[in-house]
Formats: structure tokens, C-alpha cells, sequence
């Protein structure tokens, strides 16, 4: 794969992170390699694993369970006459009929790609999650407060409540514009019922409180109860709750299905897997996330999977981590082909330099793609760690798809695929890789936020217009207004306003200083009359600068390292102020620390003679800046403008 046309560099640390993931503890995406599959909750009391093979045959409305398990020996485990299949749980070869469309091993065919030593390099004796996660002692304390305030938010409202997601993958969700897509997101996946059919779920960690379906849906088809939580002893150890708490991430109001269907070492039947696929249809799920796969295709799985599809059931695949450059495993590998593939989606995993992953699968079936390595997520025992893989991608866009559904009319809903990949971004190599802002946007009945500029000029300068063009790519209709000819009632109605530094300070002054709207300025001039600093004297500009220092872990870091960066790609004015103390001071001048390029209030705190009516933020840019931001400058603009918003 050639990724050579991309320009997008991280910084040193960023580089580091990468290399790391070698070195990493586990380096377990824990995608699932099965063969051929079998299924149902008619069995639910019945050992699946106990049978040797999967054998699916043709049915008809005038056949029944009993005169099958009788006929072949064996054990119903999906019942499908509606859909003219059935799948069997048995231990001898059947005689051949014109019945009997398949006949498969049903154990001993699961591996982890991580137990091939030519597929990624490992760390010997570190394999195993509950190993890895073993070091992290604490459920940390910004999960701590992402997992409580996700579970008690109520508001339906994507103002300034919407508690920010997790620190540590502030970075990655930038790159894929999740906080924005929050930001203009109404119902955020409440509503949406998303089965994580996997290795189970720890039922008791943080991260679920209050989002997880009743008890008496789940389901362990491991164990035969209805308890899914995972057990470990294994490399497959805490699979399934990283996997929700990805999905949690992106869709905070979704309700999670634990299916049970993989043992701790990651091994399991594939009439298990299938019975879980089918469980979750029966219970009600909408979309299945499948974070496994098989180097083979084969019709037991094959023919649930339709079925589910058949049901307008969206089933989102791993790619697996092969590094094929020609072969996905199934079923992802059959997303362009299945007979209902529009509701078949694979995926593929992206490095933070949105390059693909060297272990993620490619072929011309690769959909879309999500950031999979050193991403963030929950394990078992209110632990967190590190993991990497398209494992880990495939839940993002499971998410995604909640997002999307639950914020559309139901006539749109089985047109979701088409919205996902509308939106992605194509690079070089031929993958996509979404954007979830933009995906909120394909949809027909979106509602984009009201954001006012107020201007020199409305005929925009280049720095302008790369500003409103960046808002309106987030879901912002955009009206202008020039700086004499603003008031204070302009902002009535609107979700922001933007103050440029094109205007002409006079005629703004304290037009906007006791709006309730969210405020983002970078003329600083209008510092001390928005109430931000105290004299115009500790506000100014500096010219051919281009460097800034970021510092912190606030969402307005966008999730950038704390080191010097480069905010534009060549040197430009930059604007800085000196804030009050209770400010978030999120920047600084790299040539002069004591003079804060990027500076924040959030509402209701004290600035400068005044109580902050609505969120407020002094940027960094000049009058053209904007049209030459640096990746790190635009990673910061597009925090600026949603923690304005949503504080994400």
C-alpha cells in the first residue's frame, strides 16, 4: 500500500505513540478468526459446544424442531422456516439429501491472529488482557467522571451539558470529528439497541452504569445462563467490554446487549456464535457488532447473518488483522455481495495518522475505516487500558450507526450505509475513513446549528472563509454580519458567534460582551471589552510567529501532546492575551509563556469584572491564519469551536 501522496504528520510524540504500540503490553485487537457457524436461543439449555459439527439444512413452513433433531440426530439451534433454513447442532455426518445445504466443524477452528507470530510482533508471556490490564489498578479519574456523567445526563439537549468523552481518546475523536459530530447531535444514540455479541461484558463496571438492556435479555451461550459476564483465564479476556465501551464513546445514550459467545481464551463454537447473532435479532437489537471473523466463508454464518440483514439488522464486521492486501475475513469480506448488503458493513483500522493499519486487512470489500491503534477503552475489574486493532475500529462505527438512526425519521433508516459512506474521506490506497461529522449531515431530516460571524468584510478575506467553510463541514449554518453593522440581538437564536479579527474593533467593542451564546473571538482588541482580560495593554498580536505551546487535558487541547506546535504551516500573526486566573489557559506563545494564545471561561465562572454568561474563547488567529492552519492549528480550531458549544 502506498499512503505517500498524504501530507498529515504527527508531531515527535505522536510518532512515539505509534512506534509504542510494538512494545505495548498486549498489542490485542482479539478479532476472532472463525469457520463456518450455527445459532438460535431454542437451545439456550442445550451445551452447543458439545456438538462436533453445524449443519444447516433447508426448511420449509410445514417442518418442525422436533421431527428435525429426530430426523438428524442432533439439536435445533436457529429455527427459520420464514427464511427456508435451520441450523443443527450434531455429531455424525447426515446421509446426503437435497436438504442439507452445509456440513462444518463446529469447534476447534477459532484463533487469535495475535497467536501468529507473522502476523504482528508480540511480547512473549504479555498476550493475555487480564495480564496487560493488570497494571492498571483504577478505573482513572476522567473515566471516572466520563462513565458518571454519561449514565445520570438526562438532558436531551446538546448544549453546554454534554459532559466531554474521555482524555485519553481526545486525540483519535478529533480526527475523526466525533466531538463535533456530538456537538450537533440531538438524541445521541438513546433509543438505539446495539448487541455486542463477544466475549461477554463485566455487567458491574462504570462504564455501563445505567446503559446496558434489561438482565433478562442477556444471554451466555458459554456457560447456558443468563448472566454474560466475562470470565477470565485467557487472551479473549475483557474483548467484549472494551468493545461496549467504544461504543458507549461514540453513542453515550445507546443501550448495550451483552451476548456471551467466545471462552476467555477467545475460542468458541460456531453454533455459540450464531445462536448469539440470533438471540440478539429476537431481543430486538437494530445493529449487531461482530468484532470477529473467519479466514474462510462458510454457510451456517453465512445464512444468520442474511437473515439478520433480511430484518433491516445492521451487522458491523471487523476486517481482521492479517495484513492482507487482498482478503478480508468473512463475513466482512462478503460486505459487497451479501444479498442485503447495504445492511452488511465492514471495517478496517487507521493509525492516528490516518494511514491505514499495517496489521488491518484490505480488499476491494473494505467499506470504511477508524482510527484501531492505542485506542482507549474499559476492561474488566473498573480497569482501563490500551488496545489496538480492527476490533476496536468496528464498535466506532457500530456507534456511529446509533448516532445516525436515532437522530433521522425511520422512513431514512435503512439508508444509513449510504449516509456512512457518503461521508468518509478517500485517501490514497483506496480505503475511506469516516467523518462522523459529516455522516450526521447525509441525513435528509439533519438540522444544521445556527453560528454567526461577525466580519470586516462580507466579502470574505482567505482566513474568513476557511473559517466559515470549516463550520459549515461541521454542521453549522453560517449567516455574516460586519462589525458596524452587528448587534447585540444578532445573537438571539444562534447556537455561536465568532468574532474575526478582520473587524474593526471600534465597531464592535461591547456589542456581544452579556450574550448567552457562546463566544469565540480572536481579535484581540475585544479581549478586555468581552470581559477576558483586564486592559486592552495585556492583549496584541505577533507577527511571523507560528508557534505555539499547548499544555493541559482539557477538550480545548484537542488531545494534543504537551509540547511546542507549529499552528500554521508557515509564519503568521498570531493573537495573545494576558487572562485572568481563573481562566483555561489551554496555549501559550512558544517565544513568551507568559502570554496565552488560546485562553477559555467557562460559563457561569468569574472573568474580569464580570460573571460569564456563556462560554467564551480567545483563539490564536490572525486575520488570514485560517487558511493556513497547520493540522495542529485546525485540530484546535474544531475543539475552539465544540467545547464552545457542547464542552467536548
Amino acid at each position: 500500500m502506498n499512503h505517500s501522496t498524504l501530507s498529515v504528520e504527527p508531531p515527535k510524540n505522536q510518532k512515539d505513540r505509534l512506534r509504542a504500540r510494538w512494545l505495548a503490553p498486549t498489542f490485542l485487537s482479539a478479532l476472532m478468526f472463525l469457520t463456518g457457524c450455527g445459532i438460535t436461543n431454542i437451545s439456550t439449555g442445550q451445551g452447543q459446544d458439545t456438538y462436533a459439527y453445524a449443519l444447516t439444512v433447508k426448511v420449509s413452513a410445514t417442518d418442525n424442531i422436533a421431527a428435525l433433531e429426530s430426523q438428524y440426530a442432533g439439536k435445533v439451534q436457529v429455527f427459520h422456516p420464514d427464511a427456508g433454513f435451520a441450523v443443527l447442532g450434531v455429531n455424525s455426518a447426515p446421509v446426503p439429501s437435497a436438504a442439507v445445504t452445509a456440513f462444518e466443524a463446529n469447534t476447534g477452528r477459532l484463533e487469535l491472529p495475535e497467536s501468529k507470530s507473522n502476523v504482528v510482533p508480540r511480547v512473549v508471556g504479555s498476550e493475555s488482557w487480564s495480564t496487560w490490564g493488570s497494571s492498571w489498578t483504577t478505573w482513572g479519574g476522567s473515566w471516572t467522571t466520563w462513565g458518571s456523567a454519561w449514565s445520570t445526563w438526562s438532558s436531551g439537549s446538546s448544549t453546554t451539558t454534554l459532559p466531554a468523552t474521555p482524555g485519553e481518546n481526545r486525540y483519535l475523536w478529533n480526527l475523526t470529528r466525533l466531538p463535533s459530530a456530538q456537538a450537533v447531535a440531538k438524541n445521541f444514540g438513546a433509543g438505539a439497541k446495539i448487541a455486542v455479541v463477544d466475549s461477554g461484558i463485566d455487567v458491574t463496571h462504570p462504564a455501563f452504569a445505567g446503559r446496558l438492556a434489561p438482565a433478562s435479555e442477556w444471554y451466555d451461550f458459554v456457560d447456558f445462563d443468563l448472566n454474560p459476564q466475562e470470565v477470565s483465564g485467557g487472551n479473549g479476556y475483557g474483548h467484549g467490554t472494551f468493545i461496549s465501551s467504544l461504543i458507549l464513546q461514540v453513542a453515550p445514550k445507546a443501550t448495550i446487549l451483552p451476548i456471551r459467545v467466545l471462552k476467555p481464551d477467545g475460542s468458541g463454537s460456531e453454533t455459540a456464535v450464531i445462536s448469539g447473532i440470533d438471540w440478539a435479532i429476537q431481543k430486538g437489537a437494530q445493529i449487531i457488532n461482530l468484532s470477529l471473523g473467519a479466514t474462510t466463508d462458510n454457510a451456517a454464518l453465512e445464512a444468520e447473518i442474511d437473515y439478520a440483514t433480511s430484518r433491516g439488522v445492521y451487522v458491523v464486521v471487523s476486517a481482521g488483522n492479517n495484513g492482507s492486501t487482498s482478503l478480508l475475513t468473512y463475513p466482512a469480506q462478503r460486505a459487497k455481495t451479501a444479498p442485503n448488503e447495504k445492511y452488511l458493513i465492514s471495517v478496517g483500522s487507521v493509525a492516528s495518522t490516518s494511514l491505514l493499519s499495517i496489521f488491518s486487512n484490505k480488499s476491494s470489500a473494505l467499506e470504511i475505516t477508524a482510527p484501531g491503534e492505542l485506542i482507549f477503552g474499559a476492561l474488566p475489574g473498573n480497569k482501563g487500558a490500551y488496545g489496538s486493532g480492527t476490533s476496536f475500529a468496528a464498535p466506532q462505527i457500530s456507534g456511529l450507526l446509533a448516532l445516525l438512526m436515532m437522530d433521522t425519521a425511520s422512513v431514512n433508516r435503512s439508508n444509513l450505509q449510504k449516509y456512512l459512506l457518503d461521508s468518509a474521506a478517500q485517501f490514497a490506497g483506496g480505503y475511506s475513513m469516516v467523518s462522523m461529522a459529516y455522516a450526521m449531515q447525509q441525513l435528509p431530516d439533519f438540522t444544521f446549528k445556527k453560528a454567526l460571524m461577525v466580519v470586516g468584510s462580507t466579502t470574505l478575506n482567505v482566513g474568513d472563509a476557511a473559517v466559515k467553510y470549516n463550520l459549515e463541514h461541521m454542521g453549522y449554518a453560517v449567516s455574516l454580519k460586519t462589525g458596524a453593522g452587528a448587534v447585540a440581538a444578532d445573537a438571539t437564536a444562534k447556537d455561536l458567534i465568532l468574532i474575526s479579527s478582520t473587524v474593526t474593533p471600534t465597531d464592535v467593542n461591547t456589542k456581544f460582551r452579556s450574550v448567552s451564546a457562546p463566544v469565540i473571538v480572536w481579535e484581540s482588541a475585544l479581549f478586555d471589552d468581552l470581559g477576558m482580560v483586564d486592559l486592552q495593554a495585556n492583549t496584541g498580536a505577533y507577527s511571523l510567529e507560528n508557534n505555539i505551546n499547548v499544555s493541559g487535558t482539557h477538550p480545548l487541547t484537542a488531545g494534543l501532546y504537551n509540547t511546542t506546535y507549529a499552528s500554521y504551516t508557515s509564519a503568521d500573526t498570531i493573537s495573545w492575551g494576558k487572562p485572568a486566573g481563573t481562566a483555561i489557559k489551554i496555549a501559550t506563545l512558544a517565544s513568551n509563556s507568559s502570554l496565552a494564545t488560546i485562553f477559555a471561561y467557562d460559563k457561569g465562572t468569574q472573568m474580569v469584572g464580570m460573571t460569564a454568561p456563556g462560554r467564551r474563547v480567545a483563539l490564536m488567529l490572525g486575520d488570514n491564519g485560517a487558511s493556513k492552519l497547520d493540522w495542529a492549528g485546525g485540530l484546535l480550531l474544531n475543539a475552539a469551536i465544540t467545547w464552545a458549544v457542547s464542552g467536548n
